[in-house]
């Protein structure tokens, strides 16, 4: 179960993603909707999964893109690892 809270974060509100990399955040943000779970928490996000959705929306991802998406997820995985604590 993941913990909800009463009010934004403030973190949230000085977070700023730089505009070369707004794209990649919109494309985690999509791959975070279709995310799956096993039961006990989320499953990462998987270089295929990140490959089909690419190739299903008709983006192009570069491999440094690829890596920040899976950088962007052990993030978020550590970070809901932390909230169920």
């Amino acid at each position: 179960m993941i913990k909800t809270l009463d009010q934004r974060p403030v973190e949230l509100d000085e977070a700023e993603i730089p505009n070369e990399a707004a794209h990649v955040w919109a494309w985690f943000c999509d791959l975070h909707s279709a995310r799956s779970s096993n039961g006990y928490g989320w499953n990462p996000l998987s270089y295929s999964e990140i490959t089909a959705w690419g190739k299903l929306m008709g983006e192009k991802i570069c491999k440094h893109e690829a890596r920040l998406l899976r950088q962007l997820d052990l993030l978020f995985l550590a970070e809901a690892a932390d909230a169920k604590r």
